[in-house]
């Protein structure tokens, strides 16, 4: 009895994406027997969640299986402002043992080879790499983000960056300075990050020690993590309001970007109708007639139809700034997200994220040199249902 491996996807080594294909392909020098098959067993922590059997290809007469679509039903795409463990909302480790069933009747032998510690990404594959096999290796220890290292913000702006810390457990250092306008310090500060995927507040409110003063004279703020520096220039206010997104990035980071330009909010109205009968009796003791009035009213008319129900759903139409060609080729990561977040004021003007979806359906790479205007626009619908008063 002998099963051996001839292809094997996501070995630990490698940075495999759970949202792409991940086979496993073995051969087995019992296939000649009656009634066999392979017996593929998948492990998600240590637990067994999957035994699934295969017929050998009828002319390679090898076993295979994608595990893809196990793997990444145990992936979380929980939105991730605070640090938290990686494992399941990251990547997820999964082992595959395979064994092999014949005879007649069939017995089962179970566990003839296994691969352990195999790691799926929740990353995605793109036009630039396989897999993202080589670009997630590239990140390791640095900000999980393709965003330039240079952003101009605003000084109230929420905004954040994830980082991987590749290696963990060991404790990454990292600092925010806050400069003035001359290049001087105003203040620093020194952090620890504990866990291996982290998101990185880097907004100005976050220093624990700011000030009023220092707020007024910040001209650039610095995040210095590891061997990477990104880096905030302050602008002045915008002429609108701006709306924070945070979004699912390509690497299975969360991060944020702020529209600046010129945003409008529409609502789409859905209206339900049900009938009635227009005349009803009227009988006051000495006349009965049917009328179209409303019963004890002279000059309400009751109609044939009522308004049951009115439905809203919100959208709105962002606008960015002026985008560099980097930029745009970054948050096109933004528009083939599946999870977005849009930031909107409560009550008590306090920032809540709203998940929206957005509605584009395409996405031009416009280029500064030829297309002279750098400049996003898209429509997202706030995924919460809203309700005027039931009839």
């Amino acid at each position: 009895m002998a099963i051996t491996l001839k292809q094997a996807s996501g070995a630990y080594d490698f940075r495999l994406s759970a949202h792409s294909p991940l086979w496993f392909v073995v051969s087995s020098d019992n296939t000649a027997q009656d009634n066999f098959k392979f017996v593929f067993e998948v492990f998600i922590g240590g637990v067994k969640v999957a035994t699934l059997k295969r017929w050998p290809h009828p002319s390679t007469i090898y076993g295979s299986i994608d595990v893809a679509p196990i793997v990444r039903s145990y992936l979380s795409n929980n939105y991730l402002l605070e640090p938290s463990p990686a494992s399941g909302a990251w990547y997820v480790d999964y082992d595959v043992k395979v064994g092999e069933e014949y005879g007649s009747p069939p017995t089962t032998y179970l566990n003839l080879n296994s691969w352990l510690n195999v790691r799926a990404y929740n990353s995605y594959e793109d036009i630039t790499g396989t897999y993202l096999k080589s670009q997630i290796f590239t990140k390791q220890d640095k900000l999980l983000t393709s965003r330039p290292m240079t952003y101009e913000g605003r000084k109230t702006e929420l905004i954040s960056v994830p980082y991987w810390n590749y290696s963990d457990p060991i404790l990454t250092p990292y600092d925010l300075n806050v400069y003035d306008s001359a290049g001087g310090l105003l203040i620093t500060e020194e952090r620890t990050m504990l866990l291996s995927h982290n998101v990185v507040d880097c907004s100005l409110a976050n220093v624990d020690l700011i000030t009023d003063t220092i707020i007024a004279n910040a001209a650039s703020l610095e995040l210095v993590i590891g061997s990477e520096t990104f880096t905030i220039n302050y602008c002045e206010a915008r002429a609108y309001t701006g709306r924070t997104v945070h979004f699912l990035n390509k690497y299975g980071g969360y991060e944020t970007y702020s529209f600046t330009g010129k945003s409008r909010m529409t609502a789409d109205i859905d209206r339900k109708e049900y009938g009635l009968q227009q005349d009803q009796l009227y009988d006051n003791g000495s006349t009965v007639a049917m009328t179209p009035l409303e019963e004890g009213t002279t000059n309400v008319y009751r109609g044939s139809k009522r308004t049951a129900h009115v439905g809203k759903r919100y959208k709105y139409k962002l606008s960015s700034a002026h985008l560099s060609d980097e930029e745009f080729t970054w948050l096109a990561e933004l528009v083939a997200s599946p999870m977005v977040y849009l930031y909107m004021p409560d009550f008590d003007n306090v920032q809540k994220a709203m998940p929206v979806k957005i509605l584009n359906t395409n996405y031009d790479y416009l280029r500064i040199e030829s297309d002279k205007v750098n400049c996003l626009e898209i429509d997202v619908e706030i995924l919460t249902d809203f309700n005027s008063q039931f009839a």
